[in-house]
Parts: C-alpha cells; sequence; structure tokens
C-alpha cells in the first residue's frame, strides 16, 4: 500500500489489500441486474395496462364545447389515447429504446386499425 504525498490517502497498490477506508461489501452484479429486469418488466407491463385498460373500458361521455356541441370519442380515439399512454410511459421510463417504441406503435396501429 502507498501513500499519496498531495493528498494523504492510502492507494491499494497492485497486488496489495483494499485501503483501510474501502468498502468490503459489494452488491452483487447478478442481484442488480435481476432488479433492473424487475423495474423494466413492471413498466413495460404497465405501459400494456394502461393500453388495454382504455380499449376495454366502456366509452366516455362526448365532450361538449361551449357552443353546445357533442363530439362523441370514438373507437379510434380511444385506441390512439391508450396507445400515447403506453408510448409515453415506455418513453419515460427507457425501458426499451425509443426506436424500438416507434415500432412498436406503428404495429399496433396497423393491427388495431388506427
Amino acid at each position: 500500500m502507498t501513500t499519496d504525498a498531495s493528498s494523504g490517502t492510502a492507494e491499494a497498490s497492485p497486488g496489495g489489500a483494499a485501503p483501510a477506508g474501502a468498502s468490503r461489501r459489494k452488491t452483487s452484479p447478478n442481484k442488480a441486474s435481476r432488479s433492473l429486469d424487475v423495474k423494466r418488466t413492471i413498466f413495460i407491463l404497465l405501459g400494456i395496462a394502461l393500453f388495454t385498460l382504455v380499449y376495454f373500458l366502456p366509452e366516455p361521455p362526448p365532450a361538449v364545447d361551449p357552443a353546445g356541441e357533442a363530439f362523441p370519442l370514438s373507437r379510434e380515439g380511444r385506441l390512439g389515447l391508450g396507445l400515447f399512454l403506453l408510448a409515453a410511459t415506455w418513453w419515460v421510463t427507457e425501458v426499451v429504446p425509443i426506436g424500438v417504441t416507434a415500432i412498436t406503435i406503428g404495429v399496433i396501429q396497423g393491427l388495431f386499425m388506427i
């Protein structure tokens, strides 16, 4: 072990012991990656659940503008809203790359004819 004269700190020499102040407790990389995978899975499923929830909710009452004209939300409008919630959840939490999310949006639009 050598001592740095400028700062007075001890450094571990190659093959030597760790400095006295060094933490000896390490997090297992396997445990850390498992925790990250669980979080990613939860957020991916959250986005899918929001899309599914909006898709299966009963039709909301029509919106009424100030002139008194009613505008019902169509099936495609509800699906578009659900798709927005899915994409926003995935983008904000960054659980999948943005490109994958963009491709997913196009695929869902094609499948549900939005």
